[in-house]
């Protein structure tokens, strides 16, 4: 009984098949032309995000209050090190006279 059940609808599935086939397929060029847009809009975005965001600065931190505060007057672009803190490193890096404490291989 199965067999002779089986013989009458394979013909019926076999048309069906034939009949959606060009459907089947104009579904999978719609699949790989939206995610080829779609990958070509995620690069674009990111191109244009990567062009908008502002670049990452080191020793600047944007972190000290309002915009066009006062800064202190011997105070440079440099992380807020006066001339007086460079000064002073320069004294201590002198009187050191080149001692290291952490030498690699000790």
């Amino acid at each position: 009984m199965a067999r002779i059940l089986l013989a009458l609808l394979a013909p019926i599935l076999g048309l069906l098949f034939v009949i959606l086939l060009p459907f089947i397929g104009l579904a999978m060029l719609v699949q790989v032309a939206v995610r080829a847009l779609g990958r070509g809009a995620r690069a674009g975005a990111r191109d244009l995000a990567a062009t908008v965001a502002p670049g990452w600065r080191p020793g600047e931190a944007h972190l000290i209050g309002r915009p066009g505060a006062a800064r202190p007057e011997d105070a440079t672009g440099a992380g807020g090190a006066g001339e007086e803190a460079l000064h002073d490193v320069a004294e201590e890096i002198a009187a050191r006279g080149g001692e290291r404490k952490d030498e690699p291989g000790d």
